[in-house]
């Protein structure tokens, strides 16, 4: 996830985006991290994952209560829920849950840093550059601000997309475009993008339709 350094440059990147990716099928990439809801409204199934937030706050100084409050604001129109804690830096996850670890500044020093990081075959584990966030909306590294904690649970979400919907491709606009603005990460009740969202749903009840128990049925002769 990065951010835009004009809309020359994010319109460039739209225009390379194809509207047939928006529409292909989204793979999850760690079934065996979702755990039923059992609280999901009506009959509709939620889908639980479970994530560690890892930061230092002098690295990422931010409320992570608020922080996961906006990541499960925007999953609302999703039957996805988070199950969020918090671990000091130097822990280590007993596996089975998605690491998300909050880091001041990008380790490898891109001129134009990235907000958030994934890597191509790592299914546990995101990285949320907190300076880079805090200096994208206008507040100086390293200053706690509420509007820091929406910005970076949106980076999170952006993340958290990624890592559990692996081949959920990016979108031409919104949150789940590869390139934003300031306004994507303050702009009020911000939502996902009803592509993305759509494709969620979907991948999401087929993944409860193979948890559903088959039922044989003895046929007499």
């Amino acid at each position: 996830m990065a951010l835009a350094k004009g809309t020359r440059e994010a319109r460039a990147v739209r225009r390379r985006l194809s509207k047939e990716a928006i529409a292909r099928a989204a793979v999850l990439a760690t079934a065996c991290l979702f755990v039923p809801n059992a609280s999901a409204q009506g009959s509709e199934e939620a889908v639980e994952v479970a994530v560690v937030w890892i930061a230092a706050p002098e690295a990422c100084p931010v409320d992570p209560v608020a922080v996961f409050a906006e990541v499960r604001r925007i999953f609302r129109g999703v039957p996805f829920r988070v199950a969020w804690r918090e671990e000091p830096p130097e822990s280590q996850s007993p596996g089975g849950e998605i690491r998300v670890i909050g880091l001041r500044n990008d380790p490898a020093n891109h001129a134009h840093p990235p907000l958030g990081i994934t890597l191509r075959g790592v299914s546990d584990t995101a990285w949320v550059l907190c300076s880079p966030v805090a200096r994208a909306i206008g507040i100086p590294a390293g200053v706690r601000s509420p509007r820091l904690d929406v910005a970076v649970g949106r980076v999170v979400t952006h993340e958290l997309v990624h890592v559990v919907f692996s081949s959920v491709p990016h979108a031409l606009r919104g949150l789940m475009a590869p390139v934003v603005d300031a306004a994507v990460l303050t702009r009020p009740e911000l939502e996902l993008d009803g592509g993305v969202r759509h494709a969620l749903r979907r991948r999401l009840e087929k993944a409860a339709a193979r948890r559903q128990p088959t039922l044989l049925v003895a046929r007499h002769e």
